[in-house]
């Protein structure tokens, strides 16, 4: 008769330093969640992600419906820069220090962008309306089809995104 086949001390071993190891990746991935994320894609606590909703959630966390991260190009260290952390909460603007200087970041509230503004030379830039907002976001055109500054990123959103981007930005 063939005797029964043993656990060694080295098998037992192995296989509680897999288990704690499993054990110790889930808690890691638990703890680097999002503390914003939604229960489930397109939902939060209060139920149906709306546009104002949307519109805020990529305005300070840079993710869409689902909470992935939107694509866009970048500018050096500001890869994972949101719109919040540019041009400030109330999306006013603001000036960014970085090691060898500083840039101001525009008021980004609809009001501002809405109406016709005065540049420092003297030109007066066109309003933005939807389409042209659009194109600034995701082709770094500025409204009287200029280039805009690199530091701003290109995103790639939706229309869907966009406008509601634009009613979060109707509420500052």
């Amino acid at each position: 008769m063939n005797e029964p086949r043993r656990w060694s001390r080295q098998a037992t071993l192995g296989v509680v330093l897999i288990a704690a190891g499993v054990v110790i990746g889930v808690v890691i991935l638990v703890l680097t969640l999002p503390q914003n994320a939604p229960l489930s894609p397109g939902t939060t606590s209060a139920g149906p992600l709306t546009p104002l909703a949307l519109g805020e959630r990529i305005f300070t966390t840079g993710r869409d419906e689902n909470g992935r991260t939107i694509p866009r190009s970048a500018f050096m260290m500001f890869a994972g820069a949101t719109c919040a952390q540019c041009h400030g909460s109330d999306a006013k603007g603001r000036t960014i220090r970085i090691m060898m200087g500083s840039f101001d970041t525009p008021d980004i509230r609809w009001s501002t962008l809405s109406q016709p503004m005065l540049e420092p030379e003297g030109e007066i830039e066109p309003p933005y309306d939807a389409r042209t907002f659009a194109r600034a976001l995701t082709q770094g055109i500025d409204s009287a089809g200029g280039a805009l500054n690199a530091p701003m990123s290109r995103w790639d959103l939706t229309l869907a995104q966009v406008e509601a981007l634009i009613a979060f930005l109707k509420t500052k």
